[in-house]
């Protein structure tokens, strides 16, 4: 995978994402376990022609700086490597932070990940029981806690005042994640390694990050919707209670399909949807 510089950027940036870590067959990060299968198969076929932009992976570096801030400043253990052979596989990971009674991870993310539903949270209870297995094959031991302290880049008090009961009350937030059972994690892992060995296994909507197309009913001049609907009829039932309701349809899409996945560019699912676009 090339790394490239269209918004020449400082050198420094460059050189710090230069190395990419190269996908091998028989080996799985906990990441890439829990990510789509097609990804981790596309950058496999196609990984010498991939092609990423320094300025997608501002974030990604912005995440490595608070590891190493966790690592400098935390109780305990930072950045441990785990791995084990599952079934044909090797399973590996790198657990942010460890003490005997907890592993935490520490992520930064936009708030919207959180808002869609609940994909997001759950990758991050999948991942945390993952390196809290691995560590158990490796040393004995089973951490009785776990938890993801988590960062919003895109936070705004302003937003929260607006939609206090579905908006994140803070810019940080630690989360509390149950713990599974030895059994239920090992199923887990079982489970994701069956699709990772499906030739034929194509993205499900969460993991395409599919918004829904939806009917927003506005004031006609209104910027603000005053109601938004997943059903085009019920948009048109309420819009016939007033006239002065006007009906905005706002396409559905695959976000990151269409912005931020890393083989966009050689995927023929996406490439399709974009003929049939």
């Amino acid at each position: 995978m090339r790394v490239t510089n269209t918004h020449g950027l400082p050198s420094v940036l460059v050189k710090a994402c230069e190395n990419q870590r190269k996908p091998k067959p028989d080996s799985l990060s906990c990441t890439e376990l829990i990510d789509s299968p097609l990804i981790h198969r596309l950058k496999l076929e196609h990984w010498d022609s991939l092609e990423v932009d320094v300025s997608e992976m501002v974030w990604a570096m912005t995440g490595t700086a608070l590891h190493q801030m966790v690592e400098k400043h935390g109780e305990g253990t930072s950045e441990i490597a785990l791995a084990t052979d599952f079934e044909g596989y090797r399973i590996t990971g790198t657990c942010d932070h460890l003490t005997p009674d907890l592993i935490s991870d520490w992520k930064t993310t936009s708030v919207w990940s959180v808002m869609i539903g609940n994909d997001w949270l759950n990758k991050v209870a999948q991942q945390l029981n993952i390196y809290r297995y691995l560590h158990w094959k490796m040393s004995g031991q089973l951490v009785p806690r776990l938890s993801a302290c988590v960062i919003f880049r895109d936070w705004r008090k302003s937003e929260y005042k607006r939609s206090p009961n579905d908006y994140p009350s803070r810019n940080i937030i630690e989360y509390n994640v149950d713990c599974w059972s030895i059994s239920d994690c090992e199923d887990f892992i079982r489970e994701r390694l069956g699709y990772h060995n499906d030739e034929t296994y194509v993205c499900s909507m969460e993991e395409r990050w599919a918004k829904q197309s939806t009917w927003a009913v506005k004031k006609r001049g209104a910027q603000r919707a005053t109601r938004v609907f997943e059903n085009e009829l019920m948009a048109v039932e309420f819009a016939m209670t007033d006239a002065n309701f006007e009906i905005e349809s706002r396409p559905g899409e695959h976000l990151r399909c269409n912005e931020y996945c890393p083989v966009r560019n050689v995927c023929r699912m996406r490439i399709e949807n974009d003929r049939q676009d």
